[in-house]
């Protein structure tokens, strides 16, 4: 059912009303369409009524895209609740214009289940322009207010506000942490601002200065609420209203304590390098000089810092010593951040090289941490040289000094102790040589008149079988048979003793040779078998140890100028130390083992035909040498035996002996387990005035 349409009158009422008059209806299959629309729709919306009558969607997609859900959403809510209809948005009319709409109308349910609503639309563009600047500039105002206060709040500068007569009405954080002081109420409580200047007759000239319409400015010592004192930098301004009138002060406090006292350190330390009699400069990351101090600018021959600022570090370097300066320092300054140690700049006028002692280190940023450039710090150590070497010198001196003197006294001793054995030894053997060669002598004629003697018995025997009885008593008694058979071998074994008599005297008047004549024609392997019978008796088997086999690959040596007792000496020195380390290990052997591995000696002489020179190895199956041993082997007064066992002059006295007075060479090498081999080598004919 359809509604009749409006007389003529309600027309021209509704097209002079201020805005659009219309109706909507809404069919029960989601139709929607305008029954009427006031012509004024054509004045304020640029739509004229019979489009909009003829396609609602005319008007409806006038609508900004923006405002379209919330139009539909009051016209479903509307519908739903049959409560008025009121919506705000903007409209995009077809010339591109904006208008702000504000709808009203009045919802009724038709008996066909139709909604028709009745209303109102009304062009709200200027109030709502009105309302959007206002609505903008108060945003704007308390985002400025905002800012203001946070600015304020957060600055770590200390700041408060006190009216025109003086009284303190504001503080900020940083006013309350800096001057230990909670509310403006508390400071005024003690005296207000006044009681935090230590002298209160600068308050005052402040307070004038302001109050004649000035700012004043400057370096105050104040103290907190808790008596610290500070050294503060202090800005007092004036504030004014619109129009001029002096309404309060502002005061802006910065604690410049720390900063105080960093730049007196930092006038300090520029003082001190200036007068460093060190090179000290500093240089860009990549090595361009920044600066260069007086000292460093005299040490490198520059006449000033404007000429040393042309240069690169690497240019102060000697430059043979450039590529280690990059290979080594920077790349070191690089990884690690520092680098020290001795270098050697260049003179730039003379081009001399200048040792120097040389730090190079990373100057960072305190804030960042990032690398900022390089500093040098460097001193003349060509004095410290001289001085190290001279010392060096006189320590060189010193230590050969020492030496000579251990030298002096181990040769003193050992020539003592030698000298007074020999001299026994000589004595002992002359002694003896005497009796023995009588005995031996005479033991050859013995020998004869024995054989006579029973030649002539057994003559007796024969032709007189039958001997009276008194002689056959005795022939009874004496068992003469025996005699007989036996005598001959008594006889040889007393020769034979005295032989051996003679032998091991020879080698005791061979070995304590005490080179009266000084140096000889000498034959080596006599006296290493001389020395060999004397040490015979250690060699043997006996209860404590089991033999030492001796195995003697010998090459025939020429006679070899030398002296003769001394290198006796060596030998008896090396056997005896080879002897003593195979028993130590052989006690602790059982005697299968000992029989299955005998220990041994093996003694090899040599003839290098090529040099003339004589070589000599002795070489033993025993427990060996540690390499740290080894290397103090021949080292005076050092022994690896217990307390009364030996004096460690054996070995360092043989070493003298072979090097010293034979120039000659004396090396070990030994393994653990497995045997040590002592090599002498010496020449055959050496000059004499080499041998003294």
């Amino acid at each position: 059912m359809s509604t009749p349409p409006l007389s003529n009158p309600l027309q021209r009422i509704a097209a002079h009303i201020p805005g659009v008059v219309y109706q909507f209806l809404k069919s029960t299959d989601g139709t929607v369409r305008f029954p009427f629309i006031s012509t004024s729709c054509e004045q304020l919306l640029g739509l004229s009524a019979t489009s909009i009558q003829e396609n609602a969607q005319v008007l409806i997609r006038c609508i900004a895209q923006e405002d379209y859900a919330s139009f539909t959403a009051a016209i479903a809510k509307s519908e739903a609740t049959l409560e008025p209809w009121h919506w705000q948005g903007r409209m995009v009319l077809p010339n591109g214009r904006i208008l702000w709409i504000s709808g009203a109308s009045r919802p009724e349910l038709l008996p066909n289940g139709d909604i028709l609503w009745d209303g109102l639309l009304m062009d709200i563009t200027p109030t709502k322009e009105d309302e959007l600047k206002l609505l903008a500039a108060k945003q704007a105002t308390e985002t400025a207010l905002l800012s203001y206060k946070y600015a304020v709040e957060s600055s770590t500068h200390a700041i408060s506000i006190t009216n025109a007569q003086g009284r303190h009405i504001y503080q900020n954080a940083a006013f309350c942490r800096l001057f230990a002081c909670p509310t403006v109420e508390a400071l005024n409580r003690e005296g207000g601002l006044g009681v935090l200047f230590a002298d209160p007759l600068i308050y005052g000239e402040i307070l004038i200065t302001l109050k004649q319409g000035r700012s004043w400015i400057g370096e105050v010592e104040q103290r907190s609420c808790q008596g610290r004192l500070m050294q503060c930098l202090l800005r007092a301004d004036v504030i004014r209203n619109e129009v001029g009138e002096v309404i309060g002060f502002l005061g802006i406090t910065t604690d410049i304590t720390q900063t105080k006292k960093i730049r007196e350190e930092r006038q300090r330390l520029a003082t001190l390098v200036e007068n460093s009699a060190d090179l000290i400069g500093v240089a860009h990351k990549e090595g361009d000089i920044l600066f260069l101090n007086e000292a460093g600018l005299a040490l490198v021959g520059l006449p000033d810092e404007a000429t040393a600022k042309t240069h690169h570090l690497s240019d102060l370097i000697f430059p043979e010593d450039r590529a280690a300066y990059q290979q080594v320092v920077m790349a070191t300054v690089m990884q690690t951040g520092t680098w020290q140690g001795e270098f050697r700049f260049r003179h730039f006028q003379t081009g001399v090289a200048i040792p120097v002692d040389l730090t190079v280190f990373i100057i960072h940023s305190p804030d960042t941490g990032e690398p900022l450039g390089l500093a040098i710090m460097s001193r003349d150590i060509r004095d410290r040289q001289r001085s190290e070497a001279k010392l060096k010198r006189q320590a060189e001196n010193l230590r050969k000094m020492l030496h000579k003197l251990q030298n002096t006294q181990t040769q003193l001793i050992q020539t003592e102790k030698m000298s007074s054995l020999g001299q026994l030894v000589a004595g002992v053997a002359h002694e003896i040589n005497n009796p023995v060669n009588f005995i031996h002598g005479n033991l050859a004629y013995l020998n004869d008149y024995t054989e006579e003697l029973l030649a002539l018995l057994r003559l007796y025997q024969t032709h007189y079988p039958e001997p009276v009885a008194p002689i056959q008593t005795q022939l009874d008694s004496s068992d003469i048979e025996f005699i007989q058979a036996d005598l001959p071998k008594l006889m040889k074994s007393m020769t034979l003793g005295t032989v051996r008599i003679r032998e091991i005297v020879q080698s005791l008047k061979v070995f304590s040779r005490m080179d009266e004549m000084g140096v000889k024609p000498v034959d080596l392997l006599e006296g290493i078998e001389s020395t060999l019978l004397i040490l015979k008796n250690q060699i043997k088997p006996a209860a404590n140890h089991p033999e030492i086999r001796i195995t003697r690959n010998y090459e025939p040596l020429p006679l070899v100028d030398c002296y003769g007792g001394q290198l006796n000496q060596v030998f008896m020195n090396i056997l005896s130390n080879a002897i003593d380390a195979l028993h130590e290990r052989d006690q602790g052997r059982s005697p299968a083992d000992c029989q299955a591995h005998p220990s041994w000696i093996k003694i090899t002489t040599e003839h290098r035909i090529e040099d003339h020179w004589i070589v000599i190895r002795i070489a033993d199956n025993g427990p060996g040498i540690s390499t740290k041993v080894q290397s103090r082997l021949f080292d005076p007064f050092f022994t690896t035996k217990p307390v009364g066992k030996g004096t460690g002059l054996g070995l360092s006295i043989s070493y003298q002996i072979i090097t010293e007075r034979h120039h000659g060479r004396l090396t070990c090498q030994s393994t653990l387990k497995e045997g040590t081999e002592f090599v002498i080598e010496i020449p055959c004919h050496p000059p004499a005035r080499r041998l003294k």
